[in-house]
C-alpha cells in the first residue's frame, strides 16, 4: 500500500481535510452560541467540521477499496491538477493567512483591499498594466463592500486606518 504515490498523496490530502475538521471541531466550541437565532452561531462551524471529517473519512475507505481493485495504477486526474494549479493554491493561502494576520492592525477593508489586490495580480497578468489593473479591481471592490455592508447594513467589521 506504501508504495503507491498516487494512494498516498490522494490520502494526505484527505488527512490534510481531516486535521482542518477537528480544528473547525475544536474551534466551535469556543464561538459564542449566537443572539436570538434558530440556529447558534457555534453550529455552522461544527456542522461544517462534522461533514468535511466523514466525507473525507468515505473518500479514504473508498481509495482502500479502489487499491486492492488496482484502480491506483495510473496517474490520476486529481493529481495532474494539483501539480498545476497547486503554486496558486499556496499563493492565495499565503495571501489569506496576510488578510486575516493585518485585520488587526490596519483594519478589515484595507486588508481586503490589499489581498484583492496581490491575489488579482498572482492570478492575471503580471506586469505594470497587471498590477495597476488589480489596484483598480481591488479599489472598486473594496468600496462597494464599504457601502453596501457598513454603510447600507450597518453591520460593524473591525475599523481601519482609512476606512
Amino acid at each position: 500500500m506504501l508504495k503507491n504515490k498516487n494512494f498516498l498523496v490522494k490520502n494526505l490530502v484527505n488527512i490534510s481535510i481531516i486535521l482542518i475538521g477537528v480544528f473547525f471541531l475544536v474551534s466551535s466550541f469556543s464561538v459564542s452560541p449566537g443572539f436570538q437565532q434558530v440556529v447558534g452561531a457555534d453550529q455552522y462551524p461544527r456542522w461544517f467540521a462534522i461533514i468535511l471529517i466523514a466525507l473525507a473519512i468515505a473518500s479514504i475507505i473508498k481509495d482502500i477499496f479502489n487499491y486492492k481493485r488496482g484502480k491506483f495504477t495510473e496517474e490520476l486526474p486529481i493529481i495532474k491538477e494539483m501539480r498545476q494549479v497547486g503554486p496558486r493554491i499556496l499563493t492565495l493561502f499565503g495571501l489569506l493567512i496576510l488578510n486575516v494576520f493585518l485585520i488587526p492592525y490596519i483594519g478589515y477593508f484595507e486588508a481586503g483591499f490589499v489581498f484583492l489586490a496581490l491575489a488579482i495580480f498572482a492570478l492575471g497578468e503580471r506586469n505594470i498594466k497587471g498590477f495597476l489593473a488589480a489596484l483598480g479591481y481591488s479599489a472598486l471592490i473594496t468600496l462597494a463592500i464599504y457601502i453596501v455592508f457598513s454603510q447600507i447594513m450597518n453591520i460593524y467589521l473591525p475599523p481601519g486606518i482609512i476606512l
